[in-house]
């Protein structure tokens, strides 16, 4: 077999009508480079044609031709490597590829199809759609679809009075956006089953007719264009986070951006995978502008250009791919989008034909017979249960068994719910895959995955969930197989209800979950011990550390912290030498047992008053009404953070504190797109409540 690596450039960027008036050259290739370093370059354009005419027919390709022209001037000071492959057009969405010369020759015969939709009026008018190729190099396919989705952030028409519009406590409705159930709809209907975009690949021999395969029919599918997700935050918020020196990660910010939105929820682009986003909104900006605050006043900045991907797992195929970068490119500045591209590596393959001959023969041989119809498919698991042993929190257990025909007809299996309508597999394992189908003799592996989270633990910690369940495997026309799937789970503070926490009457570890053996309420703590070891130590050892809690931990320093927690046994490092690298574990182990308690510090009843406050007066009133562990966690965390922001050299810089606010604040209220929408605490309003309190100013 042979194997090769490839190195693909895959761009997106929404023209508005303009002409290539620019140089595109960064956007094609990094700066200063003179010879090709894409093997493939493949980029999405949208709104390529805003006139009247282009929405109404599309027969033209003179804005095509234009575009093309320019990369390839732009292109030609590399030399005569690059060629214009294919493209596909629909109407102002224009999907070309340009592929280095040496790289012609290892395309099938007959390896590149196209395909479009339309999401407009009728699925055929207006310049919104989906144009998609599907290349195969070797006997690896892949698949590039750029898309223009749904557009209007307001609604338009006036919104459903019914619904409940997203809101602020104490701070107002985020500007309607009525689109983004059609966004996902378009992206449904562009790729979903049943979807509207297919390509009809060429049959292998003149007498068999033409197949049809859909988008995800491939082994890589990459998915770019101007999708309009927009963030779903104030205009204030958005810019005050983008001026932010502290927030350079924008990790605010995306909490609120709609795709991640929608991919948690499973709306759309599921199981697709993102690059991290480092780079500035890429809409809506100024034309002509390329530095600063590039942004029109009249929009809110979004990261509307986005680029997506997936591979394929399993028996026959698994595909190595690994995503070298993710920007954009603020310096052009033709359009009121900035473009955008991603660089991959991908692995490439083709097949032994002369092995693949040989082993067809054999099982054509080993089939010996036809079947009969009283023949049933018989099926043999290499593992009568799985056993996933000791489970702690957050930390993957991965077990791996075999599924193998013995019978002498085919086995189609599937794995199916325990009880009708229900889920496939507990909540807290998967399983993959979950369907296939096997010749005699043949064999396909099934993994089985448990990674426990924030829901489940608290569960389990209660002693109220147990790790053991059942998965079925269905043999169509044969038996059903049962699978016993257990594990041990390892209790922890992480993910405890702190109201649990303080009953306990020693480490979680050593302490029983039998309700009977609680403390009573009078005899409870009156804060988590865990929590007050963690602020007691780093009281003592690590405010000389400035960039405490800005730098993550040693992940295992980090479990170390975490197990002493749960066990009580003391901590073993040096106190006398605090080390940093000691102390920014601690930080981080901090962060990480405020983020995933299952409850906020403060109470979501009371975020309407946290909103109100605009004085430290006011702030310091509602500590009266905090129930007394919440008031008692609040002054803990809040004194230590004011302390450590007061220290001589932090307390001359705002920015100090404001940066310890805005960690912190993520993490003392739970708020989300995914929470009730009427219950939401904005990012600023957090971090001015908080400021109140640990400010040295």
């Amino acid at each position: 077999m042979l194997i090769l690596d490839f190195s693909i450039r895959v761009g997106t960027f929404n023209v508005n009508g303009q002409d290539p008036i620019e140089s595109l050259r960064p956007w094609l290739c990094p700066p200063g480079v003179t010879t090709a370093t894409s093997d493939l370059i493949v980029l999405g354009f949208q709104e390529l044609d805003l006139s009247a005419e282009a929405l109404l027919i599309s027969t033209t390709t003179l804005k095509e031709d234009l575009w093309c022209e320019a990369l390839m001037r732009d292109l030609a000071e590399l030399g005569d490597e690059y060629v214009k492959l294919t493209s596909k057009q629909l109407v102002g969405v224009l999907i070309v590829v340009l592929i280095r010369r040496p790289i012609l020759p290892l395309l099938a015969p007959s390896g590149v199809a196209s395909s479009s939709a339309g999401v407009g009026i009728l699925g055929t008018m207006g310049n919104k759609g989906g144009v998609a190729l599907r290349l195969q190099l070797m006997d690896t396919a892949l698949v590039f679809m750029n898309a223009h989705l749904a557009a209007s952030a307001y609604a338009v028409p006036p919104p459903d009075p019914n619904q409940k519009q997203p809101l602020f406590v104490g701070r107002g409705p985020i500007p309607a956006d009525a689109v983004i159930e059609r966004r996902n709809a378009d992206y449904v209907s562009l790729t979903g089953p049943g979807g509207r975009l297919n390509f009809t690949l060429l049959p292998r021999t003149p007498s068999a007719p033409p197949t049809a395969v859909g988008f995800w029919d491939s082994h890589v599918a990459f998915f770019m264009g101007d999708f309009n997700y927009r963030i779903d935050l104030l205009d204030d918020e958005i810019r005050a986070f983008l001026d932010d020196p502290n927030d350079k990660d924008y990790s605010t910010l995306l909490k609120f951006d709609q795709l991640k939105v929608q991919q948690q929820l499973g709306k759309a682009f599921g199981s697709m995978t993102e690059g991290p986003i480092k780079f500035k909104p890429t809409y809506r900006c100024i034309i002509g502008q390329k530095e600063g605050h590039y942004w029109d006043a009249k929009r809110r900045p979004a990261w509307t250009d986005r680029i997506l991907y997936l591979t394929a797992r399993g028996k026959e195929k698994t595909v190595r791919l690994v995503e070298d970068s993710y920007k954009s490119f603020p310096a052009i500045s033709l359009s009121d989008h900035k473009p955008v591209c991603a660089d991959f590596i991908v692995q490439v393959e083709e097949m032994d034909r002369t092995l693949a001959e040989t082993r067809m023969k054999q099982l054509i041989k080993n089939l010996g017979r036809l079947p009969l119809e009283q023949d049933v498919p018989r099926i043999r698991l290499s593992e009568d249960f799985i056993d996933l042993g000791e489970i702690r929190y957050l930390r993957p257990v991965v077990r791996e068994l075999k599924i193998q025909n013995i019978g002498i007809i085919t086995a189609y299996w599937r794995v199916i719910p325990l009880e009708n309508g229900g889920p496939l597999h507990p909540d807290w394992v998967t399983v993959h895959p979950t369907s296939g189908v096997l010749l005699p003799g043949d064999s396909v592996s099934i993994v089985v995955t448990t990674t426990i989270t924030n829901g489940i633990a608290n569960e389990l910690n209660a002693g109220a969930k147990k790790l053991e369940d059942i998965v079925i495997i269905r043999t169509i026309r044969g038996k059903d197989t049962f699978l016993p799937i257990n594990g041990t789970w390892t209790r922890t503070c992480l993910a405890y209800t702190p109201s649990a926490l303080v009953r306990l009457p020693g480490p979680v570890r050593t302490s029983t979950t039998l309700k009977n053996a609680q403390l009573p309420p009078e005899k409870a703590s009156s804060s988590p011990r865990e929590l007050m070891r963690l602020i007691n130590w780093l009281m003592k050892n690590s405010v000389e550390f400035d960039d405490l809690f800005e730098k993550s931990g040693d992940p295992q320093l980090v479990d170390q912290i975490i197990e002493a927690l749960d066990t009580g046994d003391e901590f073993t490092f040096d106190e006398k030498n605090p080390d940093h690298g000691v102390a920014l574990a601690f930080g981080s182990a901090l962060l990480l047992f405020l983020e995933e308690m299952p409850e906020p510090v403060i109470p979501y009843g009371l975020y309407a008053q946290c909103a109100l406050t605009s004085s430290r007066e006011q702030a310091y009133e509602i500590l009266d009404t905090l129930p007394g562990l919440n008031a008692n966690m609040w002054i803990s965390i809040t004194a230590f953070l004011h302390f450590f922001c007061q220290q001589d050299r932090r307390a001359k810089t705002i920015g100090v504190t404001h940066k310890i606010a805005r960690l912190f604040a993520d993490v003392l209220w739970f708020d989300s797109m995914t929470m009730p929408l009427t219950n939401r605490l904005s990012p600023l309003t957090r971090v001015g409540f908080l400021m109140f309190f640990i400010s040295p100013h």
